[in-house]
């Protein structure tokens, strides 16, 4: 069954999302280069403390100095709201 609505609710937030990041997107799944491994791990610790999990990605899964958060979007969670609060409490 397909479910036109929730897929237009995702990409919708999906580019609210890359919009806030400053980051073209192209799947639900938004990697944030921000450099060395110790940033990305900060990053990282700092969001889950504040309640979102999202994952560094860092070497060897990707070249040295282009560590990565990888954030991700689903078509019911994150509001707009607390995405905004997301993106506003890490400086990255």
């Amino acid at each position: 069954m397909q479910e036109p609505e929730r897929r237009q609710n995702l990409w919708e937030r999906v580019q609210q999302l890359g919009d806030l990041l400053g980051v073209a997107v192209q799947s639900p799944v938004i990697p944030l280069v921000v450099g060395d491994e110790a940033t990305a791990l900060a990053a990282s610790a700092q969001l889950l403390k504040k309640g979102f999990h999202v994952p560094a990605i860092r070497p060897p899964t990707v070249p040295k100095n282009t560590s990565r958060s990888t954030f991700k979007r689903a078509c019911d969670t994150m509001a707009t709201q607390i995405t905004v609060h997301l993106i506003y409490s890490v400086q990255l």
